[in-house]
Formats: structure tokens, C-alpha cells, sequence
């Protein structure tokens, strides 16, 4: 089979892969040195669908393969930022390769934004 070499949307950045983690299940690892303030890419995207004249029937969050494996860490070396329909997964320090790649889940940002 041909490797794929278009432009569109690919599901993991190629500094990442996904491996059993320690924390739970498996997790996102870095495959090569990651400096910090990188974007990796979007973690979540909003989804709006079916108007009907008056409103959206179906409103959602939606994970992207890079989303569904980002485990908590209470001092997590990544960041969700929200950028209009998007959530963008951010590196908040330099990671080495073999590192997890981890968030830390806030519940309550979570409850507003529906997930």
C-alpha cells in the first residue's frame, strides 16, 4: 500500500505516538523533543449541527484521535485552549522524548462546555 502524502487532516502530529500508559489505558507519548509553547494540535472541535430556523439541534463537543488519549496529570505538561471552535492541545514546557503528554482535567470547565 502507498504511503499517504496528502494535505489533509491527520489525526496525530508526527512528534506523537499513542502506547499503554502508567496513568490509565493508553496515552499520547512524545517521539521526538518537544519545546514548550508548541501546538500540537486540536485536542476537541465543536460540532453545530441541523439548523432549523431558530437554533442548532445538535451542539457538541467532539474528540479527535489526539483528544480521546490525553490522560490527567495534576501537573500536566499541556494545556487545552479553546480558539472559537476548536480546543488546541499546547505544550506549557519543553517534553522529552518517551514523555506522556498530559492535561489536567477540570471538571468544571468540562460541565460548560458540555463535555
Amino acid at each position: 500500500m502507498a504511503e499517504f502524502t496528502g494535505t489533509g487532516y491527520i489525526p496525530l502530529p508526527s512528534s506523537l505516538h499513542i502506547k499503554d500508559s502508567p496513568i490509565h489505558g493508553q496515552g499520547l507519548f512524545a517521539k521526538t523533543d518537544i519545546t514548550s509553547d508548541t501546538e500540537l494540535g486540536e485536542s476537541h472541535v465543536f460540532l453545530m449541527q441541523d439548523w432549523d430556523g431558530d437554533e442548532f439541534k445538535r451542539k457538541e463537543w467532539l474528540r479527535t484521535a489526539l483528544g480521546a488519549f490525553i490522560n490527567h496529570s495534576s501537573t500536566p505538561n499541556c494545556s487545552v485552549e479553546i480558539r472559537y471552535n476548536v480546543a488546541e492541545l499546547i505544550t506549557l514546557q519543553d517534553i522529552k522524548t518517551g514523555d506522556e503528554i498530559t492535561v489536567t482535567y477540570d471538571e468544571e470547565a468540562f460541565k460548560q462546555l458540555g463535555l
